[in-house]
């Protein structure tokens, strides 16, 4: 055989390998038919967040693009085994190709005619206008996944909203690959690699004059122990905020959660070492009774998840990576306390409750990505400090009554009341769902240590 044909065939293979063919797949269209099945702000949520999410997977196609995804927002941030979200909103304008092209371009060339019919040139508007927390995040139960973006594609899956009005109950999801195939999937961690588009859990976007977000919820429902700091800690706060001067109001900043939180337990969480062990009292059943007053507290000393089916109650519905943990206290003998203590936005894969093992059963890089997906549960954890002051305990008869419960702050808002079955205040939040996890309580003569269920447990000291 001729070289030059060798050559030339040798050339066409290798390049087959490289570049997919974007039409090989014809393109449907369901944006707008799932729309018509909702009403009012939830259809145009849904189309909005559908179409966004097909352009970022048209976008997937670009390698210099998987790039700048993976090197910016897929390192783990190893203290708490989380993966970044890519704010939208706040990373428009950054500069994703070697030729200039912005985030913001790069997703404008990849608008097929299908979004094109729904929104024209007017997407990206539509989103900072009516979605401005939304982000795209590599779920972090692929952390121990190692991705080469030269040579898989990861599908985007959005959270959109009543998908049992729009899919079905069999079905939760629409998950696009880059050539504009989609599927329909119950889950997609068991179907594919892919990246989740949805509202997010780590930043809390914000009016920085009241430090309340578009839903009406203050950043003290988030973080509610920080109203105990000086000035509410509204200095850091807003001195850890992030500007988005993309949005129409110049008012709107971006605050991520986790980090107010650390900086609160740094500054402000009950710091002073425990007494129990340093007393020598003789009443050795109630070793608080030779404590000072003054110095008789109770603190909520750390967290842990050993079961990781708590995690997944919700069988990856708002394709969380995160909950927030809630704890409300009562006494039984002091009528007007009522105290809520918060860990905000905690990632699932802190705890490192489980074993995953993912490998791709699709290595075609021109194919969705399928994957096999199975998991162990470990039957241990690892604690997440908090050390939060609870109250002063000077009553003998006294009991501090706990209720804990995980929250999911999503798209929807569902208010839950957060009650106790005897004595009648409670706390509303606003999350989308809540999810009761303990009730328990603390005695004066307690000693310190931990109170458990069969797959969590907080512990107190003093």
């Amino acid at each position: 055989m001729n070289f030059n044909i060798r050559f030339l065939i040798c050339f066409i293979a290798v390049l087959s390998l490289v570049a997919c063919d974007k039409h090989k797949i014809s393109n449907d269209f369901i944006i707008q038919s799932n729309a018509e099945k909702l009403n009012g702000d939830a259809a145009e949520l849904f189309k909005i967040r559908a179409a966004f999410a097909k352009t970022v997977a048209s976008a997937m196609e670009d390698d210099e693009f998987r790039h700048y995804f993976k090197s910016n927002f897929c390192v783990l941030q190893e203290d708490l085994n989380h993966y970044k979200e890519l704010l939208f909103a706040r990373h428009f304008d950054d500069v994703v190709k070697a030729d200039g092209a912005t985030l913001r371009q790069l997703l404008e060339q990849h608008m097929d005619e299908e979004v094109r019919e729904l929104f024209g040139d007017g997407l990206i508007e539509q989103v900072l206008d009516k979605d401005p927390a939304v982000v795209l995040k590599l779920p972090d139960l692929f952390r121990t996944f190692e991705w080469n973006p030269d040579k898989t594609i990861p599908m985007v899956v959005p959270m959109t909203p009543s998908s049992h009005l729009t899919f079905g109950e069999e079905v939760r999801f629409v998950a696009y690959f880059y050539n504009g195939r989609h599927d329909l999937v119950y889950n997609p961690m068991q179907s594919y690699f892919y990246c989740a588009l949805r509202y997010s859990e780590d930043y809390f976007l914000m009016d920085k004059n009241t430090l309340i977000n578009e839903k009406g919820i203050s950043f003290y429902e988030i973080l509610p122990q920080a109203q105990e700091a000086p000035n509410g800690m509204r200095d850091e706060i807003l001195a850890g905020s992030i500007e988005l001067p993309l949005l129409a109001s110049g008012d709107i900043v971006a605050v991520n959660k986790m980090e107010v939180f650390k900086q609160w337990r740094q500054l402000y969480s009950y710091q002073k070492p425990s007494l129990y062990y340093s007393t020598n009292c003789q009443n050795t059943n109630c070793v608080r009774s030779c404590i000072p007053e003054s110095e008789s507290v109770l603190v909520l000393d750390t967290f842990l998840v050993r079961l990781s089916r708590i995690l997944e109650y919700q069988q990856n519905f708002y394709l969380d990576d995160a909950q927030t943990y809630t704890f409300v206290c009562w006494s039984n003998t002091d009528e007007g306390f009522l105290k809520q203590i918060n860990i905000p936005s905690l990632p699932h894969e802190y705890f490192e409750a489980r074993s995953v093992q993912i490998s791709l059963k699709e290595k075609d890089k021109c194919k969705p990505p399928r994957i096999s997906f199975s998991r162990e549960e470990l039957g241990n954890g690892r604690a997440f400090v908090v050390n939060a002051f609870i109250k002063n305990m000077t009553n003998s008869f006294e009991r501090v009554q706990f209720r804990s419960e995980m929250l999911v702050y999503s798209d929807a808002v569902e208010p839950c009341n957060l009650t106790h079955p005897v004595i009648p205040s409670f706390i509303t939040v606003n999350s989308s769902i809540c999810y009761p996890e303990q009730l328990d309580f603390v005695a004066y003569c307690d000693p310190p240590g931990r109170r458990r269920t069969s797959q969590s447990w907080f512990s107190v000291r003093y």
